[in-house]
């Protein structure tokens, strides 16, 4: 994309859509297939995408800065959450099992 700003990580998971009173920037992370919130799949990965709208302002550096570092931790913690969901279910899964044993 051909525009004054510095984008973190542009055209490698971020990416920015002109619309019309400003900006969407969207975050794209690659995910396991059997994450729920998965956006699509892709070559036999699956991935999870969010986005961000940037309305024109004064400082557009600044609001680019501020969105891309909301939505990378918005990702990363909605994954980080469903993984130790997913650990939680097999710890509960294996204090049952040791209960039973016992």
């Amino acid at each position: 994309m051909n525009h004054p700003f510095i984008i973190p990580n542009e055209d490698k998971n971020v990416r920015l859509v002109e619309k019309r009173r400003g900006l969407l920037m969207i975050y794209t992370l690659p995910c396991p297939k059997d994450f729920p919130d998965i956006s699509f799949i892709s070559k036999g990965v699956g991935y999870y995408r969010l986005g961000y709208k940037i309305y024109y302002q004064e400082n557009m550096s600044q609001a680019i800065n501020r969105a891309y570092w909301i939505l990378k931790n918005r990702v990363m913690l909605d994954l980080a959450y469903w993984k130790k969901k997913k650990i939680n279910e097999k710890i509960q899964k294996l204090e049952y099992r040791q209960a039973k044993l016992f």
